[in-house]
């Protein structure tokens, strides 16, 4: 039982994925720009095949979560393990910010990005190696924030894909990714076209009361750290899932391509 309550942020985060993916489809589904009709089996599939789609979606998004999870103990802080790993850390940005690296090569802001999250990574790490007895509180500010952003990347995306349906009658496809080219003039385009405030202030409250619910539930992972076993059968779990959702996605895409001609 306890090591199913630490699989509680990767379900409980999950459930949140699934349920407004569903809303969302009820939404598209009834909105006035769609035109065209549906029988019963073809809802059916939409909804029974949009879920597992969206399974294999969230498992393969939710690496970075198994990756900052996996990593939490408190083993790393003792000595000299944790002073190594502080050293190294600082060495690491120290050569970001100094040298010329493959970040450089790209361009553009990656380089500030990659030296910011070094930077900011090396603190915490400090803060929690240097400070022991506020070890728990920051840890636990810590896995506030890191919920807090997947409630609000997951929330803030289902508002994104009903504005882009709104815009062009379809999900996200090739346009998006122009989007993410031409980030500036779309970002100014949205700031005219939509009242981005209220937007994001309603987002933002509904993130923070969501992320709260989860955190009740989930904070038993931190407050109880899988042992290095437990650990071990959460990763081949996750990355057994994160196999069979590699397989299964571009089979799913090609599928969908072939549904879609097929209906034509």
């Amino acid at each position: 039982m306890s090591f199913i309550k630490k699989l509680s942020p990767f379900y409980s985060l999950g459930l949140l994925y699934l349920s407004i993916n569903f809303v969302l489809r009820i939404v598209l589904l009834c909105h006035p720009i769609t035109q065209s009709s549906f029988d019963l089996v073809v809802l059916a599939s939409i909804f029974v095949l949009g879920f597992l789609s969206d399974i294999f979606v969230f498992t393969v998004a939710s690496g970075f979560l198994w990756i900052y999870l996996i990593f939490i103990s408190n083993s790393k802080y003792s000595k000299p393990f944790g002073y190594i790993i502080f050293g190294f850390l600082i060495l690491l940005f120290l050569y970001v910010y100094f040298g010329n690296t493959i970040l450089n090569e790209y361009g553009g802001s990656l380089p500030e990005v990659g030296q910011s999250f070094i930077a900011i990574k090396t603190i915490l790490f400090g803060l929690l190696l240097f400070l022991p007895k506020y070890r728990k509180s920051i840890r636990f500010w810590l896995f506030s924030f890191v919920v807090f952003l997947f409630v609000i990347i997951i929330i803030q995306n289902a508002i994104s894909e009903y504005f882009f349906w709104n815009e062009f009658g379809v999900r996200y496809n090739f346009i998006a990714v122009d989007y993410l080219v031409y980030t500036n003039e779309v970002i100014g385009n949205i700031m005219q076209s939509y009242p981005v405030i209220p937007i994001f202030t309603g987002l933002f409250i509904v993130s923070g009361l969501i992320s709260y619910l989860i955190l009740k539930k989930s904070k038993y992972y931190i407050e109880n750290i899988p042992s290095f076993s437990e650990k071990i059968k959460l990763s081949i779990f996750y990355l057994l899932l994160l196999c069979l959702s590699f397989v299964a996605i571009p089979i799913w895409a090609s599928e969908r391509e072939i549904y879609k001609y097929l209906r034509q």
